[in-house]
């Protein structure tokens, strides 16, 4: 319930934020960038929120890390994502029996033991690839590339 709650105050605080561009001047692409920003933070928090819980859940429940005993807590991870850079702590295990050693969650998740980037941004990047030449792809957020000036127009890659 606790990760509803999270979940709902930060869209909440989105929602805040597009009413309040509203007020004063308004320029729609401006709007329309700040709102990606806006989202883009809210898809952050989110899954910081997730990655945070799923571990919390694995600590607390032991039938789902059977053999496996906590090491240390609050180690520190930050992944880039689609939505930018995800920070999150985790929890590190040892196992006796078999003597190794991990982040459970963080392979659940599919990140590696030195895993740089998200599955889903690995995915992203390697479609922009194919579709996009190199030039392209690395410099593309999406399709369509406004520039963040007042009046600002829209170029098609």
């Amino acid at each position: 319930m606790e990760l509803i709650r999270q979940i709902k105050e930060n869209f909440l605080q989105v929602a805040e934020n597009v009413l309040n561009s509203l007020e004063g001047e308004f320029n729609y692409s401006e709007f329309q960038l700040k709102l990606k920003d806006s989202l883009d933070d809210l898809g952050r928090r989110i899954c910081q929120d997730v990655l945070q819980s799923a571990d919390d859940l694995i600590c607390k429940n032991r039938a789902e890390r059977a053999g496996w005993h906590i090491e240390r807590r609050d180690d520190e991870k930050s992944i880039p994502s689609p939505f930018g850079v995800v920070e999150y702590k985790r929890t590190f295990f040892t196992n006796k029996k078999s003597k190794e050693y991990a982040h459970l969650f963080d392979l659940r998740a599919g990140h590696g033991p030195h895993a740089r980037l998200d599955c889903a941004l690995k995915g992203m990047l390697v479609e922009r690839a194919v579709e996009f030449s190199y030039r392209k792809s690395g410099t593309a957020p999406s399709k369509t590339m406004c520039l963040p000036k007042r009046n600002a127009t829209c170029t098609s890659i």
